[in-house]
């Protein structure tokens, strides 16, 4: 699957250090994965994201005038307004893409058979089937993480009984 029009290496730049892009098992599921959420960024999403990052400067620019209506206004201070509220803007949409972008790889991690919290990102490889809520936030543990556990557990219970049989009892 080809990545769509964004900048390859920027794309996955912005998305070193998620810990969901280390649970892949393999490097062309972990690829699968990126250019779905590339894909997805684009149409509502990049509204959302302008949307937001404009409330935000409002919003900004707004506090700024309120705190500074009193100092007296030198030539610096509008500058120093417009390098905060843009300042702002770059960190909302680092969270926003960091937050949308780890949510969407958790699902890209269940559709290809790893079990994940969908919540925290929570690997539950080598839990218990019967294993009701995350051991880490306390989430329930949805319908696809639980089917996952259950067959990582009977393929860990069809290894176990190979392994005896082949070593004797």
């Amino acid at each position: 699957m080809a990545m769509p029009r964004i900048n390859t290496w920027i794309f996955r730049a912005s998305l070193s250090a998620l810990d969901e892009l280390s649970l892949f098992r393999t490097a062309e599921a972990r690829d699968r994965g990126i250019a779905s959420l590339a894909e997805s960024f684009h149409g509502w999403g990049t509204v959302r994201f302008i949307g937001v990052n404009v409330a935000a400067i409002v919003v900004t620019m707004f506090v700024i005038r309120e705190v500074m209506s009193g100092w007296t206004r030198a030539s610096w201070v509008g500058d120093a307004a417009l390098i905060l509220a843009i300042g702002v803007m770059l960190m909302t949409t680092r969270w926003q893409h960091r937050r949308a972008a780890a949510k969407h790889l958790r699902q890209c991690l269940l559709e290809s058979g790893v079990p994940v919290c969908v919540k925290c990102g929570y690997a539950l490889r080598g839990l218990a089937p019967e294993t009701a809520a995350c051991p880490e936030c306390g989430c329930i543990i949805t319908a696809a993480a639980g089917t996952l556990l259950r067959i990582e557990s009977d393929v860990r219970a069809g290894m176990a009984a190979e392994q005896r049989g082949v070593n004797g009892p």
